[in-house]
């Protein structure tokens, strides 16, 4: 009983913490006003130069230069991508707002590249501002410094997992195999933790994962259906010490 009531605990606390994010993802768009500037971009037929003004009530706290798109279509809502099982996904707009130091207060995630990603024709954001004193101020320097994954920040495939503090990159492969690198944030600090790969072996249709760790000096191999591999949305999160080993 007491094993039951421990692990009851530990769930009723992880979807305490999802909603809880949740609720700060609200507030955060609670009095923000977004003034967005669109301009030709010299010597680039059919790009626009996006400059944003950001108030939250009267007073500004952003402005300045937030990327290069082809198409400038948004929605504001988008900028705050959606919680879902405790972990956020980068979305494929001009900007987005996470939590990416896990300190409760939402980083302005920007500076969006053209084909700068490392998958194929996607962009990369280049920039991370951090809140202080209610002005965003420049800190890409500060993280890029602390997590190479901070240099991979692209739509899709950048992964921000509140449920254990980690940072999730999808960084090679495609529909056969690929693989997420996974960050554990801890006490200040960005920590290389493990790699999970996925093959598919077409005859079976199954898949064979193989989770890759840095500083055990070891790996574990999981085999799954192509049917349950697809239904799920957290393969990164597999490792050791997980049920599912």
């Amino acid at each position: 009983m007491k094993h039951l009531t421990l692990i009851f605990t530990m769930l009723l606390a992880v979807v305490c913490e999802a909603q809880t994010h949740k609720e700060k993802q609200n507030n955060a768009q609670v009095g923000l006003k977004f003034d967005f500037t669109v301009v030709d971009a010299e010597g680039f037929n059919g790009w626009s130069d996006i400059s944003l003004s950001l108030t939250r009530g009267d007073k500004e706290c952003f402005n300045g230069n937030v990327g290069r798109v082809q198409y400038f279509d948004y929605t504001e809502e988008d900028f705050f991508p959606k919680c879902e099982n405790g972990a956020i996904t980068a979305p494929d707009e001009i900007l987005f707002f996470a939590d990416i130091d896990f300190d409760g207060e939402n980083e302005l995630i920007t500076g969006s590249l053209p084909f700068a990603g490392t998958q194929r024709d996607l962009p990369r954001f280049c920039s991370i501002y951090k809140l202080k004193n209610n002005k965003y101020i420049d800190a890409t320097d500060e993280f890029t410094s602390r997590c190479e994954a901070f240099n991979m920040i692209e739509p899709y495939y950048f992964i921000v997992d509140y449920r254990d503090k980690s940072i999730v990159h999808y960084n090679d492969g495609g529909y056969m195999s690929g693989g997420w690198e996974v960050y554990k944030y801890n006490n200040g600090r960005y920590t290389y933790d493990r790699y999970v790969h996925f093959e598919r072996d077409i005859e079976d249709e199954m898949v064979d994962i193989t989770i890759d760790y840095s500083k055990k000096n070891t790996h574990k191999k999981l085999r799954m259906s192509f049917a349950d591999f697809e239904k799920r949305d957290d393969i990164f999160r597999l490792n050791i010490n997980n049920s599912e080993q």
